[in-house]
């Protein structure tokens, strides 16, 4: 039985209709059905268990679709994934192994639908283009955008503690729309930008500026942005995030350029928390970073 309805319960007791656990948690899982009760309100439960054999409650049989086999029932789902693992199984059915990922491995392919099998793992149905090349486990894929996510930090890792490094600076590859924190010739962290269009970010080397802010607005230009700091012309030429409008929301059409392409007057966007981290770096901007290594914008690819 593979559950539909999210925020129902899941009893531990029918008499007194004591809950353990709910569907939220466990919404679109497949369980066993070891058992059922024909209750005196007329409803039907099921006694479910998970793939490891441990009992989950009694959950109202209208809450879920059945299905014969262990995978559960077909699930729509409609998205683009990337492979990341290459050595994953692909199946072209739950008990036949075709080949693994290790020639799709980077590859981005689509998915039509998923099954929730009752071991815990989603497999997904996938297809290059309107070839089927069979299920495959969501753990060896990531959900692909043809954008970078604005909303989070442009890599996974942690931030480069800036205490650390004597010799620290700013790199702007206006070329590849990309930021660069770095020791000396060593790259500690890189950024997703948006420069100026029409070569309007300057070139040339440059200090980190005491003006920065949380958010402005500038209604000539019709947007403005949050944690804003200045490099050049105190005030004019700045880092900040990706564009909001005269409401405070961030503008998608804008946001999906980063790292991809020029769209600012001048200014050097980021992602929202990577704007975040340079504005909140304010001694060592205005200490450290001028006397060991200003920050730079150079006017070719590094």
């Amino acid at each position: 039985m593979t559950t539909t309805q999210s925020g129902q319960m899941i009893y531990t007791n029918l008499d007194s209709f004591a809950g353990g656990r709910t569907t939220t948690a466990n919404y679109q899982r497949t369980f066993r059905i070891m058992g059922e009760y024909k209750h005196y309100n007329g409803a039907t439960y099921y006694s479910l268990y998970d793939g490891n054999g441990n009992w989950m409650g009694y959950l109202n049989s209208a809450l879920g679709s059945e299905s014969k086999e262990a995978q559960g029932v077909w699930m729509n789902y409609n998205a683009n994934v990337l492979i990341t693992a290459s050595n994953a199984a692909l199946y072209s059915s739950f008990f036949n192994m075709t080949r693994d990922t290790s020639s799709l491995y980077g590859g981005v392919y689509q998915v039509s639908g998923k099954y929730s099998h009752v071991n815990g793992t989603t497999y997904y149905s996938l297809y290059d283009g309107n070839r089927w090349l069979g299920y495959l486990a969501s753990w060896a894929t990531t959900p692909y955008m043809d954008y970078y996510d604005w909303t989070k930090p442009s890599q996974s890792k942690p931030y480069p503690d800036v205490n650390m490094y004597p010799n620290l600076s700013i790199e702007v590859d206006i070329a590849k729309q990309r930021v660069y924190i770095k020791n000396g010739s060593t790259n500690l962290y890189t950024m997703y930008a948006s420069t100026g269009i029409d070569n309007s970010t300057p070139r040339g080397h440059f200090a980190i500026q005491t003006e920065r802010g949380y958010s402005f607005y500038n209604a000539n230009e019709g947007m403005g942005a949050r944690y804003w700091t200045s490099f050049l012309d105190h005030g004019v030429y700045l880092f900040h995030s990706v564009p909001t409008d005269a409401n405070g929301n961030y503008i998608v059409s804008q946001a999906k350029m980063l790292g991809k392409q020029p769209g600012s007057h001048g200014c050097v966007r980021l992602t929202i928390p990577d704007a975040q981290w340079i504005n909140g770096l304010k001694s060592i901007f205005e200490t450290d970073f001028k006397r060991h290594s200003e920050p730079r914008l150079p006017s070719t690819a590094q």
